[in-house]
């Protein structure tokens, strides 16, 4: 019906949100290199895995704020049944 469809199109996490977890990730991963930079290790694969999976976690986060779209889809029949559920209950 309209009303889900209007939930789905505006209920997402807020732009402020994203920009903070981006801002985070990069605050992270640039303390993280002046660490390195300081101890003077030449290891800098760990660098690299430290950002990528900044990157993933932060992709998964996008892709579970719109599950109809991307790589995770979620099937939403469950959670409209258990609400239809609850408000059959209700009345």
């Amino acid at each position: 019906n309209q009303e889900d469809r209007l939930v789905t199109v505006t209920h997402h996490l807020p732009g402020v949100m994203l920009i903070l977890l981006y801002c985070v990730a990069a605050a992270a991963t640039g303390l993280s290199g002046y660490n390195k930079g300081i101890l003077e290790e030449p290891r800098r694969p760990t660098i690299y895995v430290v950002g990528f999976l900044f990157c993933l976690i932060l992709l998964v986060i996008q892709d579970f704020d719109r599950p109809q779209n991307g790589f995770i889809t979620v099937d939403q029949g469950p959670i409209i049944k258990a609400a239809a559920d609850l408000a059959s209950i209700k009345n």
